[in-house]
């Protein structure tokens, strides 16, 4: 199914990581802070568990499937 992340991240070198775990997942990028790809609920999930330990209380993560 397709997913589209959008994320606001508080600081740069988080922002980068979560870029990295969205472009490994096979999603590209179509703004500046939004990606777009097709994944599974265990691809979901996987991304979830990965960006969950680098995203802080200020910051915003939204996926829409």
């Amino acid at each position: 199914m397709y997913t589209l992340i959008s994320f606001d991240i508080k600081y740069k070198t988080n922002q980068v990581k979560i870029e990295n775990i969205l472009r490994h997942f096979g999603l590209r990028k179509i703004q500046n802070n939004t990606y777009i790809g097709k994944l599974n609920n265990l691809e979901i999930n996987d991304i979830k568990d990965n960006i969950s330990s680098t995203i802080n209380n200020k910051d915003t993560l939204i996926i829409f499937v």
